[in-house]
């Protein structure tokens, strides 16, 4: 298993010591972030993960500058592919601005046969098949935005990816987040995911609100979450491991020493 990690000040301090490690960049405004990674490392490794919504009737290539970023970084960084949240119940066009403005609600078969469309669109431009992330139906302040809704559920998440026949990719803390939320346990909403198709895990921390619900923050990860981790990879082969965490540079680095260890348990290493 590669270890990713997504882009930050804090992570262009460990490439240095860590140039195995490839950085997760998004598909717009991203273009800097390349060059600075290039100027601490020789021969970086990069995975795009998208802006761009799959399940919206709006298609991809007429996002505006956010397909143009895109191109250009998929030109420069050639990742192994690219991926993308599951999406919204809602229309998404985009501003110029980058932000998404929702429009009317979408029924399950048009958001499927949307993202099929989109990914065909997605595949032709770039030569890349684009993996589909479990999205999290409660945000890092507590809000439940009414665009996620059952997009969130597992039985949707797995309907959408074997539709589709995309590869998947399992957010552990949206997993435990949409768990919670779902009044079901980890276990079974893992269990109800696309497992046979999965290509990446992400890992950060979540963290509990003062209504009870869980929230994903990009904390960094506690034991719970390396348990959970170990026991997933302990049945699973994901292709990446990647840490979504930008917030401490000496928290960033235990948590890179964590996961190289889960994925060679092995490897000794020394940061």
């Amino acid at each position: 298993m590669k270890i990713a990690v997504n882009f930050s000040p804090h992570l262009l301090q460990s490439l240095p010591r860590n140039p195995e490690i490839w950085v997760k960049i998004s598909d717009w405004n991203s273009l800097w972030q390349v060059d600075a990674v290039h100027k601490v490392i020789d021969n970086p490794r990069f995975l795009i993960h998208l802006t761009l919504v799959p399940g919206s009737p709006t298609p991809v290539h007429q996002s505006g500058s956010i397909w143009t970023d895109l191109l250009e970084l998929v030109r420069r960084v050639r990742p192994p592919y690219l991926s993308a949240h599951i999406g919204f119940r809602q229309r998404v066009d985009y501003a110029p601005d980058g932000r998404y403005r929702f429009g009317e609600a979408l029924t399950d078969d048009a958001i499927i046969a949307n993202t099929r469309r989109n990914l065909a669109i997605l595949t032709e431009a770039t030569g890349l098949e684009t993996i589909l992330e479990n999205q999290t139906v409660v945000y890092g302040d507590g809000l439940e935005p009414p665009y996620v809704g059952h997009c969130a559920h597992p039985d949707f998440v797995s309907r959408m990816v074997n539709e589709t026949e995309t590869g998947f990719l399992l957010d552990l803390a949206h997993a435990r987040v949409n768990a919670h939320f779902f009044g079901m346990s980890l276990e079974d909403y893992v269990r109800r995911c696309p497992m046979q198709r999965l290509r990446e895990i992400h890992i950060s921390g979540c963290r509990q609100l003062e209504n009870g619900r869980l929230a994903d923050t990009h904390a960094e990860c506690g034991e719970t979450d390396y348990q959970l981790l170990e026991e997933l990879i302990s049945h699973q082969s994901p292709e990446f491991l990647t840490l979504e965490y930008d917030q401490s540079q000496p928290a960033l680095e235990r948590q890179i020493e964590r996961l190289f260890a889960l994925s060679d348990p092995g490897a000794l290493r020394k940061i």
